[in-house]
């Protein structure tokens, strides 16, 4: 395993012996490559080199398509109340660029209804009386 992000509440299966004969310790694997996936070590894992024992096996097997990979690390990360902040605060900065995106395009909209009447009360303009259009100054 690439990374030593791993569960904190581990359980022992008694049915697994390890190299020193003892009940090897079930983990959970919490990232990208392998997320909620579980691998057993040796409880001795950590211990100095006398006590030290190697043994680290996958418990389930691999995820066949990385789409079952991302979405189980993304409900993790829901799960987690500081990636869940985190999600929450992209999805409203995607929101927000996709407002603005679109704003220029509610503007072209504008502009094309102010351009299409001032064609209008040009191309009608003519055919009305003016003189009771002209403003008389002073």
């Amino acid at each position: 395993m690439s990374s030593s992000s791993f569960s904190s509440r581990p359980h022992y299966n008694s049915s697994i012996l390890c190299t020193c004969k003892l009940p090897v310790r079930v983990l959970t694997a919490r990232t990208l490559e392998n997320p909620s996936r579980r691998f057993y070590v040796c409880p001795n894992r950590n211990r100095p080199v006398g006590k030290y024992c190697a043994t680290w096996h996958w418990y389930d097997p691999e995820l066949e398509h990385d789409w079952y990979r991302f979405e189980l690390f993304d409900v993790y990360n829901l799960l987690n109340p500081q990636q869940r902040h985190q999600h929450q605060a992209e999805m409203m900065r995607e929101e927000m660029i996709q407002d603005l995106t679109q704003q220029p395009n509610k503007s072209c909209t504008r502009l094309t209804f102010y351009k299409s009447t001032c064609f209008i009360l040009a191309f009608f303009t003519p055919c009305c009386n003016t003189q009771s259009l002209t403003l008389k100054l002073g």
